[in-house]
């Protein structure tokens, strides 16, 4: 199926509706995948192998790349205003209602991935998923390079110095 951004748009109105702050269509080949994004997070997070959608359990950036040649088209999700761990459990709420929602329009290749560590188990069990209707990796534990990709699509994103600052989140809906 053969699509245009235009004819995309409805996916950016329905995740705005879902609690988006501004969602956009992008051209696939615009999500940066790096190498170095995994060693980020093994280096970096504390939630490293805490989980079945963190690192190095998630898709590698190396696998990543490949799912993304199948793809045409993304949506970008941007999350503004949120604080705590709120921002967590609703970008993965949205963006798993949202990939349903596609999926069942017609677009069967649609696949979210939303932003941190997965927020529905305290403790993961690390055999099965219990939530796999709605856990989802984040695009960083796919290899995404967040900053690039975000500011190729023209939004704005910035690194969270203080407590203060107020981080905006941003999710990525893949549609074919």
């Amino acid at each position: 199926m053969t699509e245009s951004v235009e004819s995309l748009d409805w996916i950016c109105q329905r995740a705005i509706e879902m609690g988006a702050s501004d969602a956009k269509v992008i051209k696939a080949s615009d999500v940066s995948v790096k190498d170095w994004v995994f060693y980020k997070c093994k280096f970096g997070c504390d939630g490293f192998g805490e989980t079945l959608t963190c690192p190095p359990n998630s898709p590698s950036p190396e696998a990543f790349r490949k799912v993304l040649e199948g793809y045409e088209w993304a949506v970008l999700l941007k999350f503004d205003g949120m604080t705590g761990e709120d921002h967590l459990k609703t970008t993965h709420d949205v963006i798993a209602d949202l990939e349903r929602e596609v999926f069942l329009e017609g677009y069967h290749a649609a696949y979210g991935l939303a932003c941190g560590p997965c927020p529905y188990c305290e403790t993961c069990n690390m055999k099965h998923c219990i939530h796999s209707e709605k856990a989802r990796p984040s695009m960083e534990a796919s290899g995404i390079d967040v900053y690039t990709t975000v500011r190729k699509a023209g939004f704005s994103i910035h690194v969270v110095k203080t407590e203060d600052d107020q981080p905006t989140f941003f999710s990525l809906l893949l549609v074919q």
